[in-house]
């Protein structure tokens, strides 16, 4: 797996998913709205949504 979901944190009304990318060595900063976006790969958009329940539940949130 080249993703790893460090964080998320409220962005607004959104929230803010912080995931770091293995393969690029960098980490990627987006919110749930951009999964629409079709610019996002496709391997980043289907482990994001695997993790969408429990970044809605709050679980990986961190107050910043």
């Amino acid at each position: 797996m080249n993703y790893k979901l460090l964080y998320t944190s409220r962005y607004g009304s959104q929230r803010k998913v912080v995931i770091f990318d293995f393969k690029r060595e960098m980490m990627i900063e987006l919110t749930i709205d951009e999964l629409e976006k079709e610019e996002l790969d496709l391997k980043l958009r289907q482990y994001i949504i695997k993790m969408k329940d429990q970044i809605d539940s709050g679980y990986w949130d961190y107050p910043i």
